[in-house]
């Protein structure tokens, strides 16, 4: 698989791409063209990708980056009038674009990826859900540990990997696979960030077993729903709906080690000043 987006451009000057995929070869085998030239080839393969994992979700052609794909086979009629083949995929580029990538929900998931880093992770100071199953330790290291214990003596059933599940395979197509990847990426990077300096400060211990437990659980919680909010139209609601009160657990600033048929097992310390409320799903 060629990076996100990857096109075809043939000696008589057409620029062709796919919705499926990104892959040069079946772009070629689905054109029915033929690679059987060392000089003087008849196409050349070319690819526009986004600078960084968020830019891909950007429309602004400064944050993409054109690449030749076979700079040491280049025919003498591409390097002759380059400049005017790279401004005819430029300009394809953008219809696809416009065809595929940008008519995916990405506001969705680029505000919540903005949202994450304004999470106090750890700080305990939202309300306890009702629905929660809690468990307390004297330290995070010890309630965690309490979570984990009870997890793993529970009957296993996790919704979260059910969700996970549909989201994957309603991310179908090169637009949707490159998009989900981004997703996942750029949640993941800005959950790493904030809750692992968190978990290393709120009495864990930077070594701590915990500590990276802790904050591998939030890395996985924002991914999975940045993934969701992009397949939002193409998932059960039900599993956005879980997906996004998994989340509201690290939002409220407890920690949370997993779900068991969709029972959320969250922990905090014990000094926490906790008031339960009724759960509310948007």
């Amino acid at each position: 698989m060629c990076n996100f987006w990857s096109c075809i451009l043939t000696r008589e000057g057409k620029v062709l791409w796919s919705d499926a995929t990104s892959s040069h070869e079946t772009i070629i085998k689905e054109n029915n063209l033929k690679d059987n030239k060392l000089q003087d080839k008849d196409f050349v393969r070319l690819e526009v990708h986004p600078k960084n994992k968020i830019d891909l979700f950007s429309k602004n052609a400064k944050n993409w980056e054109f690449k030749i794909d076979e700079s040491n086979t280049l025919p003498e009629w591409f390097i002759q009038e380059q400049t005017h083949f790279t401004e005819l995929v430029w300009s394809e580029w953008n219809k696809a674009m416009k065809k595929s990538l940008w008519k995916l929900s990405l506001k969705p998931v680029l505000d919540f990826i903005e949202s994450i880093p304004k999470v106090k992770f750890f700080s305990m100071k939202g309300k306890v859900s009702v629905s929660w199953k809690m468990f307390y330790g004297e330290t995070w290291s010890a309630a965690y540990d309490a979570a984990y214990g009870a997890a793993y003596g529970a009957a296993s059933g996790a919704a979260s990997g059910a969700a996970y599940d549909a989201a994957y395979g309603a991310a179908s197509g090169a637009a949707y696979d490159a998009a989900y990847g981004a997703a996942s990426g750029a949640a993941y990077d800005a959950a790493y960030g904030a809750a692992s300096g968190a978990a290393s400060g709120a009495t864990y211990g930077a070594a701590s077993g915990a500590a990276y437990g802790a904050a591998s659980g939030a890395t996985s919680g924002a991914s999975l729903l940045a993934c969701c909010l992009l397949v939002k139209d193409k998932i059960a609601k039900k599993h956005l709906i879980h997906v996004k009160k998994r989340w509201a657990v690290w939002q409220a600033g407890y920690g949370l080690k997993c779900d068991v048929n969709g029972k959320l097992y969250v922990y905090a310390v014990k000094k926490a000043k906790v008031k339960n409320e009724k759960e509310k799903v948007k």
